[in-house]
């Protein structure tokens, strides 16, 4: 196997889109670097979180950044989900 060395992302330097879909009903955010997407987090209304990695274009994480970038912004939609679950809200039968 062949190890290419790549530019190193730092968190602070990756924007983030929130988005949601319908079909399949999910939550997520895109975190981009320099307007490309690197990867997406996506949530559904169970809770059952998924990363979706895109080209990187060659870049590379730190793993302990990588882990850290995924905490946040699962948390995030943590935060979004509990407001969608609440009674009343479109996800309150997944509660």
């Amino acid at each position: 196997m062949t190890t290419f060395r790549c530019e190193r992302i730092a968190p602070a330097a990756l924007t983030a889109q929130y988005v949601s879909s319908n079909e399949p009903d999910t939550i997520g955010v895109e975190l981009m670097h320099k307007g490309k997407t690197v990867f997406d987090l996506n949530m559904d209304a169970d809770g059952e979180t998924t990363i979706l990695f895109d080209q990187a274009a060659g870049k590379e994480f730190v793993l302990s950044d990588l882990l850290q970038v995924v905490d946040r912004y699962r948390g995030e939609l943590e935060a979004w989900r509990a407001g969608l679950t609440v009674p009343g809200g479109i996800w309150a039968s997944h509660q």
